[in-house]
């Protein structure tokens, strides 16, 4: 098992971790996951899979951002 430290802010996350959250969404095997080196908060790490690259967000700054960003998410995927 590795483990890397991602951000400050998402700290240390094993790969096991990783294939958690892919399971978890059906979403393959993990690959490899590498850290964002850009945006304000380091909440953000890309992974790829057998299924194709992702974007893990995690430890959000407030309880109603995840819902919010599914809202919005939702409402693009109907519209379009």
């Amino acid at each position: 098992m590795t483990a890397r430290m991602y951000s400050q802010r998402l700290g240390v996350i094993a790969d096991d971790q990783f294939q958690a959250a892919l399971d978890h969404f059906k979403l393959g095997t993990f690959i490899k996951a590498e850290p964002i080196p850009f945006g304000n908060f380091g909440q953000n790490a890309f992974v790829t899979s057998s299924q194709g690259e992702f974007v893990l967000r995690g430890q959000p700054h407030f309880w109603w951002q995840f819902p919010t960003e599914e809202f919005y998410v939702m409402s693009f995927k109907h519209a379009c």
